[in-house]
């Protein structure tokens, strides 16, 4: 050793040993929080209203959090380096099992009766932060029959250019930052402020005939308020709604599993099934588009519908892949 090279002082390492020390606590609070999840996934799945999202929304941010930090803090020392690798690949592990779901095309084939289709796409915008044109692009490439878009960016802007990009079309908010496109037109309108978002129906009539269609929307920050909002929305619908003979179609950004026992407390309550779980095709998860690990927007139809339908589409367009369904009158 040279004489300008200086050995780490007493401090330095006890530095060094506080951050390794943390950063270790750390993984293994993410792992704990990993499997967690995972148990209340497959045990009583969301029934804890209040705490199952955080399980749901934490470990996949969390692991993208301490990803970079991990390499940082322990590459100095192998045995930790292992450590902290080995204890975020079992989180991502984790957090894949519970959010993957992969179903085969064949699925939908099964239950398409081959009739005229009316086409739904539901897409977050995410505040269009690659230009409100571009996301027009990729509205327009799905062809819709309707198009329920949320985090629209300033919606009289968008509501203008969207205006603009279908003449065809009628185009109305359903929300703060919500827009809706119908081929067609619109009936009636009701909406409702929930604590945690928002809830409308819209009556529709396009080209194969007419639609209720129903929009839950809540913010993923919205935990103790979940099982209210779901109730509230559920009570909404059926008073907007009574005993109206036109099928229901139920568009909900909601940031939770669809096998969610709330969602099929409330949403099949209402005699409506989720038709990614009957008939989806594909990847069931939608964000980030480049590397979905979330749930993404959901559909829910009343019985006299079938499904031909219900999958994501690819695209970069915006950070959530667009989901696509195609249903027909039974």
């Amino acid at each position: 050793m040279s004489g300008s090279e200086k050995k780490p002082d007493a401090s330095e390492k006890k530095k060094s040993s506080w951050r390794v020390k943390s950063f270790v606590w750390a993984t293994h609070v993410l792992l704990a929080a990993s499997l967690g999840g995972l148990a209340v996934h497959y045990t009583v799945r969301d029934e804890w209203s209040v705490l199952a999202p955080v399980f749901y929304f934490f470990p996949p941010a969390a692991a993208f959090l301490f990803a970079l930090p991990s390499l940082a803090i322990a590459m100095r020392k192998r045995a930790k380096l292992r450590l902290s690798l080995s204890t975020l690949a079992v989180c991502a592990a984790a957090v894949a099992v519970w959010q993957w779901d992969y179903r085969p095309t064949s699925a939908a084939e099964a239950i398409n009766t081959g009739g005229p289709r009316t086409r739904v796409v539901a897409w977050n915008l995410a505040d269009a932060f690659w230009g409100v044109e571009t996301a027009g692009d990729g509205v327009e490439a799905l062809a819709p029959d309707v198009a329920v878009l949320f985090e629209a960016p300033t919606p009289d802007e968008s509501r203008e250019i969207f205006g603009r990009r279908f003449p065809r079309c009628v185009v109305a908010p359903f929300s703060e930052d919500g827009l809706v496109i119908v081929k067609g037109s619109i009936a009636d309108v009701y909406k409702k402020t929930l604590e945690g978002g928002s809830v409308a129906l819209i009556e529709i009539d396009v080209e194969h005939g007419y639609l209720a269609l129903a929009i839950i929307d809540l913010s993923p920050t919205s935990l103790t308020s979940r099982e209210e909002d779901l109730k509230a929305a559920r009570a909404a619908i059926e008073r907007w709604h009574g005993r109206g003979r036109e099928p229901i179609v139920l568009v909900a950004s909601v940031h939770m599993p669809r096998n969610s026992v709330l969602l099929d407390r409330h949403l099949g309550g209402l005699g409506l099934r989720e038709t990614f779980l009957a008939a989806g095709s594909g990847l069931g998860t939608g964000w980030p588009s480049w590397l979905p690990v979330y749930h993404g927007e959901q559909f829910w139809i009343s019985p006299e519908l079938s499904i031909g339908r219900s999958s994501a589409e690819w695209s970069l367009r915006s950070d959530h892949l667009p989901w696509v369904l195609e249903v027909s009158r039974r």
